[in-house]
């Protein structure tokens, strides 16, 4: 008996644990992880052009099986169309906000990379999330498949 591929995407606001909670779950499935921020973001923070970004990440997830994690809407429909499976952590904003502080605070005080394969380091101003973060991403997120439309 075969088993369907797994092609995952975890989306969710910054700080809710996607990279994280990603990365396990490819783990348990054995199959790889892609993460979007590597494929996006070059060393300093420079970020890749659309269509850059777009062949990376087309590449990456040309395979029958993976788990990825981001909310770029530049790839969402290159993610999402091959996606078997579309997992939202979806965290109250306290939670999220104090994710957001400790992890900015750990991060700028160790000098921790942001990004696996690309050296971008935080600084205090960034990845804290707005109060209405949630409900920006998941009606930007999920108005493509409405079913109103």
């Amino acid at each position: 008996m075969t088993s369907k591929p797994a092609r995952v995407v975890v989306i969710g606001t910054s700080c809710a644990g996607k990279t994280k909670f990603a990365r396990f779950l490819s783990g348990v499935l054995h199959c790889p992880h892609v993460e979007l921020d590597t494929l996006y973001w070059q060393p300093n923070w420079l970020p890749r052009t659309a269509d850059e970004f777009r062949a990376l990440t087309a590449q990456a997830l040309s395979r029958n099986d993976w788990v990825t994690d981001g909310n770029y809407a530049v790839v969402r429909d290159l993610v999402w169309s091959r996606a078997t499976t579309v997992i939202w952590l979806n965290y109250s904003f306290q939670l999220v906000l104090w994710r957001a502080l400790t992890r900015t605070v750990r991060r700028v005080l160790t000098r921790e990379e942001l990004a696996a394969a690309v050296e971008l380091n935080e600084s205090s101003s960034t990845l804290l999330p707005s109060a209405n973060s949630k409900r920006r991403l998941s009606l930007r997120a999920l108005a493509p498949y409405a079913i109103w439309q």
